[in-house]
Formats: structure tokens, C-alpha cells, sequence
């Protein structure tokens, strides 16, 4: 039975040749699904014959799950660039007869390591992952972050994988600061969830001890210790930095986009406002601008809508129907804190109604001209906008592009 391998990758020229290496000694295909690498990423799994698909992140498991279609092989092996099947587990799956399996994935026993060395408890082993399973059957739960593979029908094998987890310890306390805290921060924001002044001390205080005390992290010496540290880091950054979406507005800007023809979004060879917003989410990567949907009830939906991306918070949408009111708009608007409504393709009705509820709140409105095609001018115009927020009022304006 044939297997076809899975990585996604930014930036990982220096993992990815050794990753797609060790992945060819059981897959029959391997894709690398990349998210506008910088480097020579691209280049060298082309040149070890793997398939490369450019991607722009889309968040973990929607990101794992992108390539799935694309796959010849109902099995697939989903490895991250810093993580290497041992010996002993090739052989293993070697060994496996998928065809007749009754399981529908198998999960796998993983060594995380600091440079050179393993971590043996702390939290951080055994720490089994389902990485092989049957894409008919199994799949990432599509989560920003922290995905897995949503099955329960699994059988852990022996062998291990090896997760090249941090260089030194100074990526251990650099990372949690710089990525994971912030992207945590930001998912916990968009479910509403809430934090008080005790709210960062007592989740760093609980992580430490669950790693250090119930994860035997004391059993590894002072790197035990250092890992508690570093999670405790994280788990206090976590909600000190959800604490300070909600006390200070400028921090992060909500974005509401809104348009009357939900096909501009979703053509298949991407639409206008899809490229648009995509260029715009690049010119703003590293800026604290979170974008909300809308969308008009009547326009008609389709797959392409999540597979192209127009998907900035698949969990928070406002749906403009005929009988909305003016209140549930405002309410909404109010509810997620949003300052800008950026809106493309839009009747006069439901310009009035954006604009009376914009009135209600400390926002203002966007809106492009339509007879011109877009254009990197008007993302910079829009990006100038926006950073005008951060140092002017532009409450109760209109602003057209």
C-alpha cells in the first residue's frame, strides 16, 4: 500500500532536505506545502523530486489538510521539517499491511530535543502524535493552532520520531515570545475568550508546576527545570498579552470586510478582493490588524471560500439578511471591538446600514471605487489608513479608495 508524505514548511532550507530524505525511505510521493518560503526551500524539494504547492498560511491544521486532495495515496505520513522517522520506526511502518488494517491512523512515541539533547520527561515524552492515518477516514481538526488528527480509532506504534524542537536554549525562551504566546493570544481573542490581572501569573504559575512537578521535569536536571521556566513564560505572555487586546484598543485593530457578491471572494482562479486582501495581509505581517468576515446571506456560497482562504475568522461572521437591523450590526460591531469596516461591491442599502451603525461606534468606513482594478497603490493607500489609526481619530468618516 503506498504512502504519500506531507510537510509544510516556511523557511526551512536548512531541515528540508534531510526531512524529504528520510520521508522517501517509506512514502511513494512526497508534497510540500509552503508558505512563501524566503529561502531555497522550494528549490531543494523540487530537486529531490518532491511536489511543491505555494500556500499562504492558513493556520496549522488547515494548512496540513490543504494538500490532501492533491495526494495519489489514501495513506498519508505528515512530518513537520524538524521532525526524522528512527530506524526503528521505518521499519515499522515498513512492516504495517494497510490494506487490511481496521485501524484508520497510527500514532507515534516522539523525542523532543534541546541541540543534542532528548528530554525525557518534563511533558515532553512520550507526547504521542497521530501522524499516519487514511485521509478517508481521518484528518487535522482545522484549528489555527495545535492541530491533531481527529480520530479515535488509532494504534500507537513502538518506534519513535525525533522532533529537533529547539537549537539551544536560547530558541527555547525566544520562540514562546515571538510566536506561540502571540498566535495563542490572538486565537483565545477571536473565541471572546477573557483575562483578568491574576489571569497571566496563575496560568504561569500552573504550567510550571504541571511540567516541573507532574511531568517529572525534575527527572531531567536542569534542562527540566529550563523547560518549566520557558513554559511558564509562555503561559504567563499567553494571557498578558489577551489582557492587553482588551485594555488597549490600539494594540490591535479589527478589521470587518464586507461584500453584497460573495463570488468576488471566492472565484476559482481567485477573486479580485481575495488577491487584494492577500497582498494587503503581507504589506501588514508583523502589525496587530485582525481581520472579521461579512458577508451578504443571499450571495451564494461555495467550497472555494475555505480552499482560497477568504477565511481571515471562520468562527465569527456577520450575516447581512434583509431584516437586519441596525442594532445587531452595531452590536456586533461593538462586541469585536472593530474600528474599521473595509467594504467592496456594496448596494446603497447596505452602505446606509453599515454607515448608521458605524455612526453608533468608534469606527469608521472603507469602501474602493469598483471601475478601477486594484492595485498594490490602493493596498498601501488602505495600509496608510490603517496605520493612521494608531495616531488620529477618523471617527464617523467615509473614506473611498
Amino acid at each position: 500500500m503506498s504512502i504519500t508524505g506531507i510537510v509544510i514548511t516556511l523557511n526551512e532550507q536548512n531541515n528540508i532536505r534531510d526531512c524529504i530524505e528520510n520521508m522517501q525511505t517509506v512514502c511513494d510521493e512526497i508534497i510540500v506545502v509552503d508558505s512563501n518560503s524566503s529561502d531555497q526551500t522550494r528549490e531543494i524539494a523540487a530537486e529531490l523530486g518532491a511536489k511543491v504547492i505555494v500556500q499562504e498560511y492558513l493556520g496549522d491544521g488547515f494548512q496540513k489538510n490543504f494538500a490532501l486532495n492533491d495526494a495519489s495515496s489514501d495513506w498519508i505520513l505528515s512530518l513537520d521539517a524538524d521532525e526524522r522517522l528512527t530506524p526503528e520506526m521505518i521499519a515499522e511502518i515498513k512492516s504495517l499491511d494497510l490494506k487490511s488494517t481496521k485501524y484508520d491512523a497510527f500514532g507515534f512515541p516522539r523525542r523532543n530535543y534541546i541541540g543534542s539533547r532528548w528530554i525525557k520527561h518534563s511533558g515532553w515524552y512520550p507526547d504521542v502524535c497521530v501522524r499516519l492515518y487514511n485521509r478517508t477516514k481521518a484528518r487535522f481538526k482545522e484549528v489555527k493552532q495545535h492541530s491533531y488528527v481527529e480520530t479515535k480509532n488509532y494504534k500507537i506504534l513502538h518506534g519513535d520520531i525525533i522532533h529537533y524542537s529547539f537549537k539551544n536554549l536560547g530558541e527555547l525562551f525566544a520562540k514562546p515570545g515571538r510566536n506561540f504566546s502571540t498566535r495563542s493570544a490572538k486565537i483565545m481573542y477571536e473565541k471572546g475568550k477573557k483575562a483578568n490581572s491574576f489571569s497571566p501569573v496563575l496560568h504561569g504559575i500552573n504550567s510550571f508546576i504541571r511540567h516541573y512537578v507532574f511531568g517529572l521535569g525534575f527527572l531531567d536536571g536542569i534542562d527540566g527545570f529550563t523547560v518549566s521556566l520557558s513554559s511558564a513564560v509562555n503561559g504567563y505572555l499567553k494571557y498578558a498579552k489577551l489582557l492587553e487586546y482588551y485594555r488597549d484598543p490600539k494594540v490591535q485593530i479589527n478589521i470587518l470586510l464586507y461584500t453584497d457578491n460573495l463570488l468576488t471572494y471566492t472565484a476559482a482562479n481567485g477573486g479580485v478582493v481575495e488577491n487584494y486582501c492577500i497582498t494587503l495581509l503581507q504589506l501588514l505581517r508583523g502589525s496587530d490588524f485582525h481581520f472579521f468576515n461579512a458577508y451578504n446571506r443571499n450571495s451564494y456560497q461555495t467550497d472555494n471560500e475555505q480552499k482560497n482562504n477568504f477565511y481571515f475568522n471562520p468562527t465569527e461572521r456577520f450575516h447581512v439578511r434583509k431584516e437586519s437591523t441596525v442594532e445587531e450590526l452595531a452590536l456586533f460591531i461593538s462586541k469585536y471591538r472593530i474600528k474599521i469596516i473595509h467594504i467592496h461591491q456594496c448596494g446603497e442599502d447596505s452602505l446606509n446600514l453599515f454607515r448608521k451603525a458605524a455612526n453608533r461606534s468608534d469606527c469608521i468606513i472603507i469602501t474602493t471605487c469598483h471601475s478601477k482594478p486594484y492595485s498594490l497603490l490602493l493596498n498601501y493607500t488602505f495600509s496608510y489608513c490603517l496605520r493612521k489609526m494608531r495616531q488620529v481619530s477618523l471617527k464617523g468618516k467615509i473614506l473611498l479608495l
